[in-house]
């Protein structure tokens, strides 16, 4: 019979297992630095838009975390609440953004986030490689 013996595997198998074990907090630095980017640029997208009456709807951008059953963490960027008159943010954002009837919409929602993904790009790289080195792989 043959045997065959190897060393040094148990040292990358304990690498590679150290390097899963704080993934919850590199996921949660690349989805809030991620939603805040976004977010960032949707105001100034809705700014630059000219739709400002009131600049409630500018306000009422907020992030959300949310964990799904399964345990999968997502942000949602959105207006929330109402204005001074009772009007859903979230529908005047969706008419603004899309338009309606007599009116066209200026997606700045739209704008706002193809504007954000480079940015978000870049930072979640920054994040990865802090991560590697953090762990020694760099």
């Amino acid at each position: 019979m043959s045997r065959m013996e190897v060393d040094g595997i148990d040292a990358a198998v304990s690498a590679l297992e150290s390097l899963y074990k704080d993934t919850d907090k590199l996921q949660e630095a690349i989805l809030d630095g991620g939603a805040a980017i976004i977010k960032d640029q949707v105001e100034k997208a809705l700014f630059q838009s000219g739709h400002m009456d009131s600049g409630e709807l500018l306000t009422s951008i907020k992030i959300k975390k949310k964990t799904s059953k399964d345990g999968e963490k997502s942000r949602i960027i959105r207006p929330m609440g109402r204005d001074s008159k009772g009007v859903s943010n979230g529908y005047k954002g969706f008419v603004i953004n899309y338009g309606k009837s007599g009116f066209t919409g200026s997606r700045f929602w739209d704008k706002g986030n193809a504007l954000a993904e480079p940015e978000i790009k870049k930072m979640a790289e920054q994040e990865i490689t802090l991560y590697y080195k953090q762990k020694g792989l760099i």
